[in-house]
């Protein structure tokens, strides 16, 4: 009986310290137990918005600010599409990719929004 009351506490304190030192392998693992649970729909729902990353990070030559951008706005397929969007169909002032490196960044991403549209 006391093995299980030890037990009890011990789940209880790790689902209700906030410590780096406990917050940081719960968070994982609870991470882990989701898309476990889900059967990994994460990595796939997004498949397409890390392809345009990959595809955008092989053909151009990136600085740093624009490889952050680019991490940014291929998160998920969500903000593809909101990039797409904005700065490929209404041509809206991209304050990082200007001409040809524009074209080819929407030329990617377009590709990957007509996968996601099937």
């Amino acid at each position: 009986m006391k093995n299980f009351f030890l037990l009890v506490i011990l789940i209880l304190a790790f689902f209700s310290i906030d410590h780096k030192i406990i917050k940081e392998p719960r968070e994982e693992f609870f991470g882990f137990i989701t898309d476990f649970l889900s059967g990994s729909m994460k990595t796939t729902k997004d498949s397409a918005a890390k392809t345009a990353n990959d595809r955008i990070k092989h053909k151009l030559q990136l600085t740093s600010a624009q490889s952050t951008y680019v991490d940014t706005h291929t998160k998920t397929n969500t903000k593809l599409r909101a990039f797409n969007t904005r700065f490929c169909v209404n041509n809206d002032l991209n304050l990082y990719f200007q001409g040809n490196d524009l074209r080819q960044v929407c030329q990617i991403i377009e590709q990957q929004v007509k996968i996601i549209a099937n």
